[in-house]
């Protein structure tokens, strides 16, 4: 690295990352500056999308995931972005989808690149290749922090409306950087009832004959932290194998697959059979090569019933994320639930205002939100508002059967045989939540997605057809 006062450069720097603007790290030694700016990032997940040969980022507090693989950026890209990391770190390659790149920009990722040209030249080269692709606009989308500097010479320019300005020169400051005003809050604004509602009866008694017939029974885990268990329904640790089998491994990378959940079916609360085993694994391995992890139908993850009586249990966990925790599933616990709101609109025959009250009392519970005109109207005394959204409750921590609760939109696969939709067996919320109510509750944190959930489809008439999806929040 060249010698000169890094104090302006790192002070730029400093400011640059209290926000969430783009950076791009040019001229020859930008790569291996990448280290030491990942450093001053803090606790953040950052995902480093690296041609070849890793990088050591074992300095500072952040957790990188690195992807060397040669695999055509765009998809790579698309698959990192629905992890929802916080930053992503783009090799010169990035120039094989600037759109793309820019898009991460705008929906609130962090995003540095490399590039061997120096700063000027970078940004004209982003600036042609979104012309190329005839979506110039792009480039005057960019958020005015956006920063290009050569750590090599102490060279650093700001974007700002559409046109380079420079900043520093050999490490001196030529220019303050310019950070826009944050915009006023709205005033909050207070609730009022339509005028053309009229007086209504009492909310619960006909919600409840309407939200009947689409009522399910869900069980969430309760579970015993601790060794592993052996051959016990449990979350994580080694799982059932009929003698002689090999450990389950991934479709894409060969890695191991990681034992998420087994449940012994004789345990089950629900009707999965009578002898055997539900068995569900993902592939942990940061490095895995599936391109489309999060959809059905992957290879990086296994369903199955084992209906095998006669199972080994493996001497050593050979996963990929054999360091994940093991838990006993002591028993289950019964809830009662609706569909999800991503569901319900579709399903559930509620007038605008019974909807709106729904929505209301859901809010007042989960969120705080103060109690409202709509659920006075309701005759819903503030003491009673909890105990009506427990009503209208679908859960969205671990479970077994029941209503998805989405991360995004509803998105069930079909069976490959018959083609009818699949219904939800398990699902698997990745926050890693201890503590709270039954149902509310998470075993693994950051399995296959940032505070995603994920779930195990079955199809009825088809019970061997099993499937994984998951979507990130």
């Amino acid at each position: 690295m060249a010698s000169y006062d890094r104090s302006a450069l790192n002070a730029l720097l400093d400011a640059v990352l209290q926000g969430w603007s783009p950076l791009f790290v040019c001229g020859p030694e930008a790569r291996e500056f990448l280290p030491e700016l990942v450093s001053r990032m803090g606790n953040c997940h950052v995902v480093a999308l690296l041609g070849s040969g890793e990088l050591d980022f074992s300095a500072g507090s952040a957790l990188v995931s690195q992807v060397v693989a040669d695999h055509p950026l765009p998809d790579l890209l698309r698959s990192c972005l629905r992890q929802d990391p916080d930053c992503l770190l783009l090799d010169e390659r990035w120039t094989e989808a600037p759109a793309l790149m820019v898009q991460a920009v705008l929906t609130g990722h962090r995003v540095v690149c490399c590039s061997p040209r120096r700063a000027s030249d970078t940004a004209d080269q982003l600036r042609q290749l979104l012309q190329a692709i005839e979506q110039p606009e792009l480039f005057n989308h960019l958020p005015p922090a956006t920063v290009l500097f050569e750590p090599a010479s102490g060279q650093a320019a700001q974007l700002l409306d559409g046109k380079l300005r420079t900043l520093l020169r050999n490490g001196v400051e030529v220019a303050a950087l310019e950070l826009p005003a944050p915009p006023e809050p709205a005033p909050p604004q207070p609730l009022s009832l339509p005028p053309e509602w009229s007086p209504r009866v009492p909310l619960m008694p006909g919600l409840l004959d309407k939200l009947s017939p689409f009522r399910r029974i869900a069980w969430a885990p309760l579970l015993q932290r601790g060794d592993d268990p052996g051959l016990a329904s449990k979350f994580g640790g080694r799982p059932a194998l009929k003698v002689g089998e090999a450990w389950p491994a991934c479709g894409a990378c060969g890695s191991s697959l990681q034992l998420v959940a087994q449940i012994a079916l004789a345990d089950s609360p629900t009707f999965l059979g009578e002898q055997g085993w539900f068995q569900f694994f993902y592939c942990a391995d940061e490095r895995c090569s599936a391109t489309h992890p999060w959809e059905a139908w992957q290879p990086n993850s296994l369903a199955r019933l084992l209906d095998s009586a006669d199972v080994v249990l493996p001497e050593a966990n050979l996963a990929a994320g054999a360091g994940y925790p093991v838990a006993l599933i002591s028993g289950w616990h019964e809830l009662s639930e609706i569909p999800a709101s991503e569901e319900r609109a579709q399903l559930v025959p509620l007038d605008d205002a019974e909807d709106t009250a729904v929505d209301q009392a859901e809010g007042w519970v989960e969120h705080a939100l103060e109690y409202s005109a709509y659920l006075k109207y309701y005759g819903l005394e503030e003491n009673e508002v909890a105990a009506a959204a427990a009503q209208l409750k679908t859960h969205g921590g671990d479970k077994l059967m029941g209503w998805p609760v989405w991360s995004q939109a509803a998105d069930y696969p079909n069976c490959p045989i018959c083609q009818t939709r699949m219904q939800m067996l398990l699902q698997i919320n990745n926050g890693g939540i201890e503590g709270g109510e039954p149902g509310e509750q998470s075993f693994f944190g950051q399995l296959f997605a940032g505070d995603g959930i994920g779930h195990v489809f079955r199809c009825v008439a088809h019970p061997e057809q099993m499937t994984f999806s998951w979507a990130c929040g």
